[in-house]
């Protein structure tokens, strides 16, 4: 048996054996819930490999599911059939829905597969799957995003910056998780000029903005400053520069 079976979203593989004790060894790969390998079957009777899989009837003419892949999502959609072409649109939270591809076919089961090989750690996003000419006939999932593995801090904006920059950084997790996150401002010497963020956030990419004070409300002097995030044992720092 190959599960998560302490839901701590790693996978187990479970054996028994003529010894009569059953074995378990805790991997490291990512289990995906929404989609599990299975012999026989292979998931479901339509042997698509995906459990929570929905076949599109004529009351409900299309459904999706989805998985997540390493820095890639993963769409298999079942679609009703009678129509030869389908468009698929993608928006990004506080964004809206732009097409990324056009004129999908669905293969000889009525499914219609596609890997989005764009989508970035930590942004979350819905996709919409819609009929060639047919507006009325559409699905728009739910908020999806491809899990965040570690901390990161992308370089400050604008840089050099006067009087304020922002300052983007991920914090490790999907949706449904929290970690403690310390963000903070140091001068050259090391020496702690502005805690930013001290506290825990939701799994995914955040920004933070800093107005070139430090924790007493003073204007700093023009410098080099760096930006460290630390998250979850690890930690990365930018280099900005501030001119007055």
């Amino acid at each position: 048996m190959v599960h998560d079976l302490d839901y701590n979203g790693d996978v187990e593989l479970a054996a028994t054996c003529w010894d009569a004790n059953v074995y378990v060894w805790d991997l490291t790969g990512a289990y995906y819930h929404g989609c599990a390998q299975w012999n026989g079957f292979h998931g479901n009777i339509y042997n698509s490999g995906w459990k929570e899989f929905i076949p599109a009837t004529a009351v409900e003419q299309i459904t999706c599911v989805y998985r997540l892949l390493e820095d890639t999502v993963e769409l298999n959609w079942s679609v009703y059939p009678g129509v030869s072409s389908w468009n698929l649109y993608r928006e990004r939270r506080g964004g809206d829905f732009e097409i990324i591809v056009s004129g999908l076919r669905a293969d000889q089961t009525s499914i219609i597969n596609y890997v989005d090989r764009t989508a970035e750690a930590g942004l979350v996003y819905r996709y919409r799957l819609e009929a060639e000419g047919r507006s009325d006939l559409s699905l728009t999932t739910g908020e999806i995003m491809v899990p965040v593995r570690n901390v990161r801090l992308y370089q400050n904006h604008p840089n050099p910056f006067n009087p304020s920059t922002v300052i983007p950084f991920t914090v490790p997790g999907g949706l449904d998780a929290r970690q403690s996150v310390f963000l903070a401002v140091y001068d050259v010497n090391g020496a702690l000029v502005k805690t930013l963020v001290s506290g825990t956030l939701q799994g995914g990419r955040h920004e933070a903005r800093w107005d070139g004070s430090n924790d007493r409300g003073e204007s700093v002097a023009t410098g080099i400053y760096f930006a460290q995030v630390r998250s979850g044992g690890y930690k990365e720092a930018r280099k900005m520069i501030l001119l007055r």
